[in-house]
């Protein structure tokens, strides 16, 4: 399945595109989440000090109802006078409307009779306390205060009662000596008075059924709630809708979609570039290179080998390839029709044909062993040169690929679906195969000098530990030093030293085991130990473990541990083995001070 490069890297790009698309979708579905989050924090805030404000306009009536006026010795005599005081009730009740704005009050004895009452409107009707005796007389069963909401011929009227005691029982302990009630109008002045308080707009919704409507709701920068008032039977009789314009909540939906739309635009430019970018460098030239070995023709390689890139030098290799294929042909053929012209020959040469035969005979061997020896000398010098142009081919893309996998997840691809998390992490891991094993075929085409640098050893390795791929069914046992002084080495070096030992490790205990990593010192060296409880190596191939192109294991490459001998080499340093067959393999590391 996709044994085409060309094809893997379409679907790559598919799936890189579809990633992208995914992405999308979750970054608007997390600016939606983002917006409701911050909305229902304004409408939080705006309903707490809507709520605020109108328990403080409400203060006055609850005050003087709950407090002053029921806890009054006056009061206690007017409510039980068998004579109504119009003057005194003028004075202290009337009181209430000049300074407080009510709109009525009521005033009843112990026998719920009333006993006064009046209105700022001079309504008759509403000098009647607007609910029936039996009403009145059960709303003080349970508790000494009532607060309520009724409709009025002039409007939605808040009712506040309480009982009625001399001022010495501020706690009510005595029996009620009459109720008192004030209500105040919730009419447009007042309404228009609570919205300049809040900044907001109010309307006031009569609840014909008792049920509240839902109107909460969001617009565009509009923030909306309401609020229930309940009536004497604690059903709703009323609603209050508020609503205010919120421009910091527009200015934020409208940056959401700026951002959007320039997170859109760039990566399907991104994706465009690279798509481009995969045809012209890779797609192309591959087309080129494989239609020329096919046809055997070099012609068509003329404009790659000028390119200069990776690909134009193995384009000049494949080239210098069908030449000397041509030469060696010829030479073939120059040494038939040499043949021909000797068997011709033999009848005039009948008595040293039997001599000259035997020489030719040795002749052509010689000929034939040193063509084979120069065929697979050349053979080999032109593998050697092929595996490192296309490892430096393959590098460039696979680089592209794992810093464009990186964006993606920079976009914040880590917070939400673990699907598209699994193919990332599937690309990264191909990915980062693939350049080990170029990284192997250029460490022994082409061994580098180490660059000695002071580096810790014990962090060289627990950074190789972090970034190595070990099975649940492996256990991981370290034994560091704790305490080792540092060294001159190439850490990079000596950590792809380390990668390719704990690699070897975990393939020799593909049924799980115990891994150990150790490190410790002597006088002269700093070492490293990898002790695994896998299936051992035969002492027959002890000797040809680090011989290139050798591996115990079905799916090595036999580069890693000829790459870790030139590095250790490289540094002066020695590797130790030791298995035995069932038991496991340690491997030492040895690293001169």
């Amino acid at each position: 399945m996709f044994k085409k490069v060309q094809t893997r890297l379409v679907v790559l790009l598919l799936l890189l595109t579809i990633a992208f698309a995914v992405s999308l979708l979750f970054l608007m579905h997390s600016e939606v989440q983002r917006e409701d989050i911050i909305f229902r924090e304004r409408e939080k805030e705006l309903g707490a000090l809507f709520d605020k404000i109108t328990v403080l306009k409400g203060k006055p009536l609850e005050m003087i109802v709950n407090s002053e006026y029921s806890l009054w010795n006056e009061m206690v005599d007017f409510a039980n006078s068998t004579r109504i005081d119009e003057e005194w009730a003028r004075e202290n009740i009337g009181w209430l409307f000049r300074n407080y704005n009510f709109s009525a009050s009521w005033v009843f004895n112990p026998a719920f009779s009333p006993v006064y009452s009046d209105n700022k409107f001079k309504d008759e009707k509403l000098n009647e306390f607007p609910l029936p005796k039996e009403t009145v007389h059960g709303f003080f069963s349970k508790d000494f205060f009532v607060h309520f909401f009724i409709y009025t011929p002039h409007g939605l009227m808040e009712i506040r009662g309480a009982t009625i005691h001399p001022s010495v029982d501020a706690y009510r302990k005595t029996p009620p000596r009459g109720y008192f009630f004030a209500g105040k109008v919730w009419d447009y002045d007042y309404m228009e008075e609570l919205s300049d308080l809040t900044g907001c707009t109010m309307e006031i919704f009569p609840l014909k059924n008792g049920d509240p409507v839902k109107r909460n709701g969001r617009e565009a920068g509009v923030i909306t709630f309401t609020r229930v008032l309940k009536g004497w039977d604690g059903n709703p009789v009323a609603e209050i809708g508020v609503r205010r314009e919120s421009a910091v909540m527009a200015e934020i939906r409208n940056l959401s979609k700026r951002q959007f739309s320039f997170i859109v635009m760039f990566m399907g430019a991104a994706i465009v570039v690279l798509a481009v970018s995969l045809v012209y460098w890779v797609t192309i030239p591959l087309k080129s290179l494989s239609s020329s070995l096919k046809t055997e023709n070099p012609g068509a390689l003329e404009n790659l080998e000028r390119s200069g890139t990776e690909f134009g030098g193995l384009a000049q290799l494949i080239v210098k390839f069908l030449g000397q294929r041509s030469e060696l042909m010829n030479e073939v053929a120059v040494r038939k029709r040499a043949e021909g012209e000797l068997e011709h020959a033999r009848a005039d040469l009948e008595e040293w044909s039997k001599k000259l035969e035997a020489k030719v005979r040795e002749r052509t061997e010689e000929l034939r062993k040193s063509q084979d020896r120069l065929v697979k000398s050349e053979k080999y010098a032109l593998i050697g040169q092929l595996a490192t142009s296309v490892s430096h081919e393959l590098r460039t893309p696979l680089t592209a690929i794992k810093n464009s996998v990186y964006l993606m997840r920079m976009m914040k691809l880590e917070e939400g679906d673990e699907k598209i998390a699994k193919h990332m992490t599937l690309i990264e891991k191909e990915v980062d195969a693939c350049t080990q094993v170029i990284s192997n075929m250029l460490g022994f085409a082409r061994p580098k000098e180490p660059v000695r640098k002071e580096s810790s050893l014990e962090e060289i390795v627990k950074e190789s530990l972090s970034i190595s791929v070990i099975p649940t069914n492996i256990k991981v046992v370290t034994q560091f030093h704790g305490s080792l002084p540092s060294i001159m080495v190439d850490s990079l070096q000596i950590r792809q030293v380390c990668n390719n030992m704990i690699k070897n490790a975990v393939e020799a205990m593909a049924a799980g085991g115990e891994l150990t990593v150790a490190t410790s010192a002597n006088k002269t060296s700093l070492i490293i130990e990898f002790k695994d409880t896998g299936i051992g190596i035969p002492l027959q191939d002890l000797e040809k473990i680090f011989d290139p192109m050798f591996s115990t294991f079905s799916n090595g490459t036999g580069l890693g541990l000829s790459v870790c001998q030139q590095i250790v080499d490289a540094h002066g340093g020695t590797i130790e083995v030791e298995s035995i067959i069932g038991n496991g393999t340690i491997f030492r590391v040895r690293l001169p001070l």
